[in-house]
Protein backbone atom coordinates (compact mmCIF):
# COMPACT_ATOMS: atom_id res chain seq x y z
CA UNK A 1 0.00 0.00 0.00
CA UNK A 2 1.38 3.42 -0.93
CA UNK A 3 0.41 6.06 1.59
CA UNK A 4 1.33 9.75 1.82
CA UNK A 5 4.80 11.31 1.98
CA UNK A 6 7.36 11.38 4.77
CA UNK A 7 7.44 15.19 4.62
CA UNK A 8 3.98 15.06 6.23
CA UNK A 9 5.77 13.94 9.41
CA UNK A 10 7.75 17.18 9.73
CA UNK A 11 6.88 20.26 11.79
CA UNK A 12 6.56 23.79 10.42
CA UNK A 13 10.37 24.17 10.59
CA UNK A 14 11.05 21.05 8.51
CA UNK A 15 12.21 18.95 11.45
CA UNK A 16 10.87 15.40 11.91
CA UNK A 17 8.00 15.30 14.42
CA UNK A 18 8.91 12.37 16.69
CA UNK A 19 5.29 11.67 17.58
CA UNK A 20 4.11 11.60 13.95
CA UNK A 21 7.07 9.48 12.82
CA UNK A 22 6.61 7.10 15.74
CA UNK A 23 2.89 6.78 15.15
CA UNK A 24 3.40 6.02 11.47
CA UNK A 25 6.15 3.48 12.16
CA UNK A 26 3.97 1.82 14.80
CA UNK A 27 1.04 1.67 12.37
CA UNK A 28 3.27 0.33 9.58
CA UNK A 29 4.79 -2.38 11.76
CA UNK A 30 1.44 -3.55 13.15
CA UNK A 31 -0.34 -4.03 9.82
CA UNK A 32 -0.14 -7.69 8.82
CA UNK A 33 -0.11 -8.97 5.26
CA UNK A 34 0.42 -5.53 3.70
CA UNK A 35 3.61 -3.59 3.08
CA UNK A 36 3.11 0.12 3.69
CA UNK A 37 5.45 2.54 1.96
CA UNK A 38 5.26 6.28 1.30
CA UNK A 39 5.42 7.81 -2.17
CA UNK A 40 8.83 9.34 -1.57
CA UNK A 41 10.21 6.06 -0.20
CA UNK A 42 8.95 4.35 -3.36
CA UNK A 43 10.57 7.03 -5.51
CA UNK A 44 13.89 6.49 -3.71
CA UNK A 45 13.67 2.74 -4.30
CA UNK A 46 12.92 3.32 -8.00
CA UNK A 47 15.89 5.68 -8.34
CA UNK A 48 18.19 3.10 -6.74
CA UNK A 49 16.86 0.38 -9.03
CA UNK A 50 17.41 2.56 -12.11
CA UNK A 51 20.96 3.35 -10.95
CA UNK A 52 21.65 -0.33 -10.43
CA UNK A 53 20.30 -1.20 -13.87
CA UNK A 54 22.36 1.55 -15.48
CA UNK A 55 25.47 0.29 -13.72
CA UNK A 56 24.94 -3.26 -14.96
CA UNK A 57 23.88 -2.38 -18.49
CA UNK A 58 25.68 0.16 -20.63
CA UNK A 59 22.64 1.19 -22.68
CA UNK A 60 19.09 1.13 -21.33
CA UNK A 61 15.63 2.14 -22.47
CA UNK A 62 14.70 3.41 -19.00
CA UNK A 63 14.16 7.17 -18.62
CA UNK A 64 16.67 9.23 -16.68
CA UNK A 65 15.43 10.14 -13.22
CA UNK A 66 17.41 13.08 -11.97
CA UNK A 67 15.00 15.03 -9.78
CA UNK A 68 11.87 14.35 -7.77
CA UNK A 69 10.21 17.04 -9.87
CA UNK A 70 10.28 14.56 -12.78
CA UNK A 71 7.38 12.86 -11.02
CA UNK A 72 5.58 15.90 -9.64
CA UNK A 73 4.46 16.27 -6.05
CA UNK A 74 3.16 13.50 -3.89
CA UNK A 75 -0.55 13.14 -4.58
CA UNK A 76 -1.47 13.51 -0.90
Amino acid sequence: MILGCTKEFHDEYGRPDKIKVGTFENFRSNVNGVTIITYDELLTKIKRLVSLLKATKQETDLPDIEHESDFGDCPF
